[in-house]
This record gives structure tokens, C-alpha cells and sequence, in this order.
């Protein structure tokens, strides 16, 4: 992973830029990450080995710096904005205020797999997430497998501010399915995930953002204003 390290309101900040995880081959493999910040700042590079690190190696070569925006390369590594909530919800943040419906981490006891029943009444959880603005626009994709016994699951996603969206509502199947939505990054946003349900839940998962244009998913999903277009 690499890291840029930096002070805020005098509390060190570790902010992950650049990510790959599990085997990537034998082969030596280029990387290109965006450092950006305001203030100083320091480049951290971490390795982790596995369980199994008897069978396998990590490296590092030929770093270098220069002046200018770029991709993230290989376009499948993780950037700041990705999170995979393996260790953490990364820099995203749980806004909503009910104590009793409200994200959380899965559990073996509370996952897609099971079907939870909350009370009666729509009520709804929101995940939070400030983005820095960039030159074009960007594809954040997600998967999700909202789970309920009536047809009122809504996951949706909101560029700025808390409002409805993007997203979709109906009566979903218990699997994880793949969401895709643009949002254009001209100006300082906040990206946020909206959960509702009257009578299941819902989960989010992988999030993932990539450079460029991409086309609303899944099919049946419901675009609220500008539409997306297909690269």
C-alpha cells in the first residue's frame, strides 16, 4: 500500500492512496498513484505478508516523482476513495443518527445471508464521503445485495448533498449485484450512500472509483437528473 502522511488540526493523518492486495503473478508490474495535499507531507510504502508468505515475495523499484495529474495504474489497485471495509470504513462516515438503524459492520450473526426485520416505518442509513474535485469525470461502482421480504429496499447514491439520488427500489433477491453510476467532479462533492427500508436491510460493499464516463447499472436503476453516458 502507499500512504501519504500528513498533520491535521494537530492529529497525524495516515490517508491511503494507492492499494493491491492478494497474488498479482510473477511478474514485475507498474504502478502510478495521485499524492496530493495542501500542506507537507510524507510518502509511506507498507507490505503485508500473508499466511502464506512462504510461497511468495514483495518488491520495489524505481520509484519516482513528478509534477502533474495522473491515473491510478493498474487501474484495478485501490485509491483513497475505494474501500473494501475489511479493516475499516476507510474515510467514509456513518452520518445517520438512529441508534437502532444505522450501518454497520457485517457479522456472522448480521449479513446479506440472513433477513433482519426492522420496525415498521421507512427509515434509512447514510455513509458519507467528501471528494477532493478532478479534471473529468469519474465512475464509482459498488456492490450490494439489499435483502427484504416487502418492496421497500432503496440503496441509492447522491452526489453532493444528502437528497435522493441515484439508486434503486423494489423487491430485491438476497444476492450481491453490481452498481455502477458518473459522477461529474468539476467542483469540491460529497458522494453519499443512502440505505432504505421499511421492513429488510441492505449492505454495501467494494466501493471503487475509476477515471472517465460510464454507464448507469444496473438496468432497472433509476437516474434522477443528468443521465449517464456509455464510454
Amino acid at each position: 500500500m502507499v500512504y501519504i502522511s500528513f498533520e491535521k488540526d494537530g492529529t497525524s493523518v495516515l490517508e491511503p492512496v494507492w492499494a493491491l492486495k492478494n497474488h498479482q503473478g510473477p511478474n514485475w508490474m507498474y504502478g502510478q498513484a495521485r499524492v496530493q495535499n495542501d500542506d507537507d507531507f510524507l510518502v509511506a510504502f507498507e507490505g503485508t505478508w500473508g499466511s502464506s508468505r512462504g510461497n511468495g515475495f514483495m518488491a520495489l523499484d524505481d520509484i519516482t516523482l513528478f509534477t502533474g495529474d495522473c491515473s491510478t495504474m493498474p487501474e484495478k489497485a485501490m485509491t483513497s476513495k475505494d474501500c473494501d471495509f475489511q479493516r475499516d470504513a476507510c474515510q467514509w462516515k456513518n452520518t445517520t443518527t438512529d441508534s437502532d438503524f444505522r450501518w454497520t459492520t457485517a457479522s456472522i450473526s448480521r449479513r446479506p445471508a440472513t433477513c433482519p426485520t426492522t420496525p415498521s416505518g421507512a427509515r434509512s442509513a447514510t455513509l458519507l464521503r467528501r471528494v477532493q474535485p478532478g479534471a473529468r469525470p469519474q465512475s464509482l461502482t459498488f456492490t450490494s445485495p439489499p435483502w427484504t421480504s416487502q418492496k421497500t429496499a432503496r440503496p441509492s447514491v447522491s452526489p453532493s448533498d444528502l437528497v435522493s439520488g441515484r439508486g434503486q427500489h423494489r423487491h430485491a433477491a438476497p444476492e450481491w449485484q453490481f452498481g455502477q453510476v458518473q459522477v461529474n467532479t468539476d467542483t469540491d462533492f460529497r458522494v453519499s450512500i443512502i440505505g432504505m427500508a421499511s421492513n429488510g436491510g441492505f449492505a454495501i460493499d467494494d466501493i471503487k472509483t475509476y477515471g472517465g464516463g460510464c454507464r448507469l447499472r444496473p438496468e432497472d436503476a433509476v437516474s434522477n437528473g443528468e443521465e449517464t453516458t456509455t464510454p
